[in-house]
């Protein structure tokens, strides 16, 4: 719409209509419904103690604009721990905390073989912490762990699944 167009609306004032326009409904029944809900039932990640956990594992972190997600998955795509809090409005803090409950979590024989982030906070994250791209990879850089795990196990930390 050009410019002068809006103007002249605006000059000839604007109504506000109490009925906002509507989506369509997502579900046209509950039967559509129960289908959706039996075919996302069956997404799930398995789980698995972190306590015992021996080998490779891999990080990421989905640090938003109003929480942060931490996931850290096994060689099987298995999840050994996850962390979902509200930021409070200070991102780093809340990230310093997931990865402080995660380091006195974190046995002996796991380590952390490769890490991502990704988010609204991913440089300010990088900056507070200096990470440095040998140290932290973001994820359009990252490399895959073994081809046995899918590939939104590692992608898609701030999925519902966890």
């Amino acid at each position: 719409v050009p410019l002068e167009e809006l103007i002249g609306r605006l000059e000839k004032g604007v109504k506000v209509s109490f009925e906002m326009p509507r989506l369509p409904a997502l579900f046209e029944n509950q039967e559509d419904y129960d289908a959706f809900r039996q075919r996302h039932s069956q997404a799930v990640v398995r789980k698995e103690n972190l306590e015992t956990y021996c080998g490779d594992c891999y990080l990421g972190i989905d640090a938003g604009s109003t929480t942060t997600k931490l996931a850290l998955i096994g060689q099987e795509g298995q999840l050994l721990y996850s962390f979902y809090a509200n930021n409070k409005g200070n991102p780093i803090e809340t990230a310093k905390t997931a990865i402080w409950n995660l380091k006195t979590m974190l046995p002996g024989s796991a380590r952390i073989a490769r890490s991502c982030s990704t988010g609204y906070g991913e440089a300010l994250l990088k900056s507070a912490f200096s990470w440095t791209r040998e140290r932290w990879r973001p994820l359009p850089t990252a490399r895959r762990p073994p081809s046995s795990i899918p590939r939104w196990t590692v992608c898609w930390i701030s999925a519902a699944r966890i």
